[in-house]
């Protein structure tokens, strides 16, 4: 009874599962830059679930994007030693008409950051020492910086799918 309910009060107001059908259709292809295509899979992950716009081939609009740079620096040091460093990434990004090859928008550079700590000399004989202050990315530095990366790839996808939403809905 519960089932033919909901079922008809869904039916009723016209809900549809999906995206409606007047979002934008863009194309997302290889992040330049992007060598292991981790950062072009979130930003089709977070474009899709987004509610900005659907994600295809067959698109209206190419949303292209390319790595400008990637840097690290030492924010914290622990007994003298470097234990705390700061990602950054720089991505340019531009939406371009799937036809014409226009510029909707773009090229706009965005800039994202993270945070991450490591274990480094003695605090490496003393792991079980650790800080209650830890970022929680604590292992050797390259591992720190691998764990950080997923992170940082969502807030450059977060920050580009915002871009696009100003650009079509706000400005």
């Amino acid at each position: 009874m519960r089932r033919a309910l909901l079922f008809c009060l869904l039916a009723g107001c016209s809900y549809h599962w999906g995206p409606p059908p007047s979002l934008p259709l863009v194309s997302v292809p290889y992040i330049a830059g992007d060598r292991e295509g981790t950062l072009t899979t979130e930003l089709i992950h977070a474009l899709a679930v987004s509610g900005v716009a659907q994600v295809g081939n067959e698109a209206s609009y190419v949303l292209e994007a390319r790595i400008v740079s990637q840097e690290s620096e030492t924010i914290g040091a622990l007994d003298g030693e470097d234990a705390e460093e700061r990602m950054r990434w720089k991505v340019e990004v531009a939406l371009r008409d799937a036809k014409s090859g226009e510029a909707v928008f773009g090229p706009t550079e965005i800039e994202a950051s993270i945070d991450y700590d490591y274990l480094s000399g003695k605090e490496l004989a003393h792991a079980g020492e650790i800080s209650s202050f830890s970022l929680g990315q604590l292992g050797i530095r390259t591992e720190a910086k691998r764990a950080a990366t997923p992170g940082m790839e969502a807030e450059v996808a977060r920050k580009i799918v915002d871009l696009l939403f100003r650009s079509w809905y706000i400005e």
